[in-house]
């Protein structure tokens, strides 16, 4: 077994485990609705998506299929009444793929304005400044940054929403970013330490 299989097949152990986890955490009565049960599912299937991108060597293909999970987040996040999340993942989805062309870096102050203006437009409740906060940080980071202080940017951001999803009930993303928190942490240890 090479060590890239290896660590793919940790990787599925570890997907595996936390998906017991999480369906242990969903009291199963007659009170939780099959509609909640779907939202949920939607929220797994980001889960899948992120890890699927975290998976890719191919930097295209990484931002392509982090789009396409984070327009299966805003759905989630829309069924779940979490309209400041809503926001933050369609602003996410386009700069992903924006961040795909050779302007990127000059639309980067609109991104931070779009998300700083729809943030404030749709803020209704504390939680839903936490993804506003989140992929405006983000943004700074991945358009202005480059190595360990574009990865504390993206350690933010990600704290942010672990707060945010575990507010609004939001299973299968509170455990995404959980994954992608010690994917971070673990990284930077590493790039410190080579350095």
């Amino acid at each position: 077994m090479t060590c890239g299989t290896l660590k793919q097949a940790l990787l599925i152990i570890l997907i595996i485990l936390v998906l017991i986890l999480a369906i242990s955490l969903i009291p199963f009565t007659s009170a939780v609705s099959g509609n909640m049960i779907f939202i949920q599912a939607i929220g797994f299937i980001a889960f899948g998506f992120g890890i699927w991108a975290f998976l890719q060597k191919d930097d295209k293909r990484l931002k392509i299929i982090q789009a396409i999970q984070s327009l299966i987040l805003a759905t989630h996040f829309f069924l779940l009444g979490s309209q400041g999340a809503v926001v933050a993942c369609v602003i996410t989805a386009i700069r992903n793929i924006t961040a795909l062309t050779s302007v990127a870096k000059t639309l980067a102050p609109l991104f931070i304005l779009a998300c700083i203006g729809l943030g404030l437009y749709r803020y209704n409740v504390w939680t839903d400044i936490l993804p506003t906060l989140a992929v405006l940080v983000s943004t700074i980071g991945i358009f202005y940054l480059e190595k360990v202080p574009m990865r504390l940017c993206l350690l933010f951001a990600t704290s942010m929403w672990i707060i945010h999803n575990a507010a609004v009930g939001s299973i299968g993303p509170f455990f995404m970013e959980l994954f992608m928190f010690t994917a971070n942490i673990n990284t930077i240890r590493r790039m410190r330490r080579d350095s």
